[in-house]
């Protein structure tokens, strides 16, 4: 499905009202995208970040999980997700961790998703667990050449505190 110039407009339009910190702008503009378009992987992207940085945890794990469908070659959606499940109500972060673990073979590369795996089985006190996990993301990050962002997240994450006291 191909937006229409004047959709690709408001998408940018969209992201420069997010990048200011206005999301009901955003969402305003969001909105104007012709109906027909709004289920595009661009459109839902930018729909989760709005729901997201409004903490309307609930809405932004529905646009996740419609994400991981129409684009299920991404890993950013099903961490999405995940970090969606962990916020909203009712949900947690055993569950986050269950719809990460779920997919986390399918993603064996992805260093995100180890690295957040690890951050929801510290929380849930699975420390050597999350050891494993933590270990897989560097493994994966030193192929990406992503290892140095990782061992830096991993020492300032909070969520990898018990993990650091252990």
């Amino acid at each position: 499905m191909k937006l229409t110039l004047a959709d690709e407009q408001h998408i940018r339009d969209t992201e420069g009202w997010l990048e200011l910190g206005d999301v009901i702008s955003a969402f305003k503009a969001l909105e104007e995208i012709d109906p027909q378009h709004r289920a595009h992987p661009k459109v839902l992207r930018l729909r989760w970040q709005i729901y997201a940085k409004a903490k309307k945890w609930s809405n932004a794990f529905t646009v996740a999980e419609g994400l991981t469908r129409v684009a299920p070659s991404e890993v950013l959606p099903f961490v999405w997700r995940s970090y969606s499940a962990r916020r909203m109500k009712g949900g947690s972060v055993a569950q986050a961790f269950e719809l990460l673990r779920d997919v986390s073979d399918d993603f064996p590369d992805e260093p995100l998703v180890a690295f957040n795996g690890a951050c929801y089985l510290c929380q849930v006190g699975r420390l050597d667990e999350a050891r494993t996990w933590l270990q897989r993301c560097f493994v994966a990050a030193e192929k990406s050449g992503e290892a140095k962002t990782y061992r830096r997240r991993a020492g300032d994450e909070p969520d990898l505190e018990p993990l650091r006291k252990k």
